[in-house]
């Protein structure tokens, strides 16, 4: 498969690449792709088609205060600064990272890096030292 670009990129192309890779994957009822590995990893293409975002999301255990989870995300930012953490609305935690698709990306470049986000959620997820996340 060649080079993924903000041209070419679709939700099945995607999905296909995985596939190819006996990686677990589905396209979700919005559209997106769900890579199911070690936990699922959303990959969302940006709708100005420039980037490809790699979101998870977990929940934030009973509880909790919101300084907690507050504190947790701002020790992954501050620490791991190849993904983005934040807490949502509903408390919850999201983290993601961005790939730019100008240029393209490689099929092949992208499982890697697939595979780079579950190792940094990963580490991430040792820094929870609040025991927030579930």
């Amino acid at each position: 498969m060649s080079r993924l670009t903000s041209e070419t990129i679709t939700p099945q192309k995607i999905k296909d690449i995985f596939e190819a890779a006996f990686i677990d994957v589905q396209l979700d009822s919005d559209g997106d792709v769900v890579v199911r590995d070690r936990f699922n990893v959303f990959l969302i293409i940006g709708q100005s088609r420039d980037f490809l975002q790699l979101a998870a999301f977990f929940g934030a255990k009973e509880g909790r205060t919101d300084e907690a989870r507050l504190r947790f995300a701002n020790r992954v930012n501050d620490e791991l600064m190849m993904v983005r953490a934040a807490v949502t609305r509903t408390g919850r935690f999201c983290f993601d990272y961005y790939l730019p698709l100008a240029e393209g990306i490689e099929p092949r470049t992208l499982v890697v890096e697939v595979r780079r986000f579950q190792e940094i959620i990963s580490a991430a997820s040792r820094k929870d030292t609040d025991d927030v996340l579930t």
